[in-house]
């Protein structure tokens, strides 16, 4: 990322984390970059010991999905993305995509409970609805660790009804994808995150938004939740593209296993 999307991206958390929040004006773009801003083009992957985990597949980038990750070290402070084009797949010819510094003055505090109530009270107001639905109602509290995303009980479900017009949990889920930027919804996500880990236990959260902006929620035993944000300066891609030649992915089976933690 350049930058001037970094320093923009940088404004606009700290902008989110104030009394209310706002959703800023966005640039008018094209169809087309439209399309390419919805999608990711390669593989993101977190660099873990020599292993290369895959956080966000090929395609489009659905801003309420996160990976989930148990038993991190606590002793990192620094966590290395990268990401694989498809036609290097067979070669794992990965390339610096960004870095997490996970240092107490590179965070960002976490929004306060009850702190985005008027931003998702004036949203759901916008389309016609009484409220919109808690995350705690779609995603478990202790959800499998590897890539997750809310999910409707069912997808014909109706979650209200308003005049005439029937609104189903998928159409609630539909807008909270359409309207929400990537600090609003790791928010609207984290609020189903309230129980603390197990003692000694840390848990880290991986988010992506339509900006491929890379978040980090990390979630700590005793400190509780800290927010980082990835950084893609030339310096931190010198860093990755340094590291990512002892990178390689991780097989099926270890794949397995880190779903089942």
């Amino acid at each position: 990322m350049a930058s001037s999307s970094w320093d923009h991206a940088v404004r606009q958390l700290r902008a989110f984390v104030g009394a209310v929040l706002k959703k800023p004006t966005p640039r008018v773009l094209t169809p087309s970059e439209r399309l390419r801003r919805k999608r990711l083009p390669f593989e993101l992957f977190l660099a873990s010991g020599t292993q290369s985990i895959r956080l966000f597949p090929t395609g489009p980038i659905d801003p309420l999905a996160f990976f989930q990750r148990f038993h991190v070290a606590n002793h990192h402070e620094l966590e290395f993305l990268t990401s694989l084009d498809p036609y290097d797949a067979l070669s794992e010819d990965f390339h610096g995509f960004g870095l997490f510094k996970l240092r107490a003055r590179e965070s960002y505090p976490l929004p306060r409970p009850g702190e985005a109530d008027a931003f998702f009270n004036g949203l759901a107001r916008k389309h016609g609805l009484v409220s919109l639905p808690k995350a705690r109602t779609l995603i478990r509290s202790r959800t499998r660790g590897g890539l997750n995303c809310p999910r409707p009980p069912n997808s014909g479900r109706i979650y209200q009804t308003v005049g005439r017009r029937r609104f189903t949990y998928s159409d609630a889920l539909a807008i909270l994808r359409s309207e929400l930027t990537g600090p609003q919804a790791i928010a609207w996500i984290e609020e189903a995150f309230v129980e603390t880990p197990s003692h000694g236990q840390i848990i880290h959260r991986y988010y992506l938004d339509r900006e491929r902006q890379a978040y980090l929620v990390r979630h700590h035993w005793r400190d509780g939740k800290t927010l980082y944000m990835a950084e893609t300066s030339e310096e931190a891609l010198r860093l990755c593209e340094l590291a990512s030649g002892a990178f390689r992915r991780a097989d099926d089976s270890e794949e397995r296993q880190r779903r089942a933690a």
